[in-house]
């Protein structure tokens, strides 16, 4: 297993356990904790007044996700650690991203390193342990985003993760109206535009004026009817998630 914590200016792998001759960030054994497991659920039932029990919540959501790692780097000189504690000093206030590859595949979250890391330098400055906790406000961890054409009237979408995500849209091309559909739910676009991007969480487009519910795709396969006025494709694109 490899974990990156990737910035806009810098990416720092980190390797699984250490060997005699590694150089570089490494995690600890059994300096893990908070990925593999799932935040808990935010809502509390209320008691019904004279009766037994207590009422469901009207829906059951979670916070964010801490992810603590207990980590080490190796430096050949003096001068190697000094660099390695201002990358890490670095990565403080800044958006971050936590790339985790393993037997599953790759996966990633979003946050930011909510402490200090308390750096413990060795007597001989060429070791440094420290505790990064990387609070995602999002708690899903998401896989690499796939894109699918339309195909006539249909773009057949997969999701492969378990969790329902919302899709984004991009039509090539001139465009004036579109239409996409899921169960009960329908996107409306209107506008004129040449190429247009919407992504159905946060409902703004590029330009244009949009209505409707938005609709998150489900696990597995969906077919999404669409039309729109124009002559360019359309995608749909989606992140696959986990819990």
């Amino acid at each position: 297993m490899r974990i990156s914590i990737v910035s806009d200016d810098d990416v720092i792998p980190f390797a699984n356990g250490m060997y005699p001759d590694y150089t570089g960030f490494w995690i600890v054994a059994g300096g893990i904790d908070g990925l593999y497991g799932s935040p808990g659920i935010r809502e509390t039932p209320v008691d019904i007044p004279q009766m037994d029990g207590q009422y469901w919540p009207s829906r059951l959501t979670q916070g964010g996700r801490t992810i603590t790692l207990k980590c080490g780097a190796l430096c050949r000189t003096s001068v190697e650690t000094a660099n390695v504690l201002e990358r890490l000093s670095a990565l403080m206030t800044k958006t971050l991203r936590l790339r985790v590859e393993d037997e599953s595949g790759v996966k990633t979250l979003s946050g930011f390193i909510a402490d200090d890391f308390e750096p413990s330098i060795w007597w001989s400055r060429d070791r440094v342990y420290f505790t990064i906790i990387f609070y995602c406000p999002d708690p899903l961890k998401y896989g690499p985003a796939v894109s699918f054409v339309s195909s006539g009237s249909v773009v057949r979408v997969e999701n492969a993760g378990r969790v329902a995500v919302y899709p984004s849209v991009r039509v090539n091309g001139s465009v004036s109206a579109m239409l996409l559909m899921l169960g009960s739910r329908t996107v409306q676009w209107t506008g004129n535009a040449n190429g247009l991007d919407l992504d159905l969480r946060d409902m703004i487009p590029s330009s244009g004026v949009v209505s409707g519910q938005a609709f998150k795709i489900p696990p597995g396969v969906s077919a999404v009817p669409v039309s729109w006025s124009g002559n360019g494709s359309l995608i749909l694109t989606v992140s696959p998630a986990w819990r």
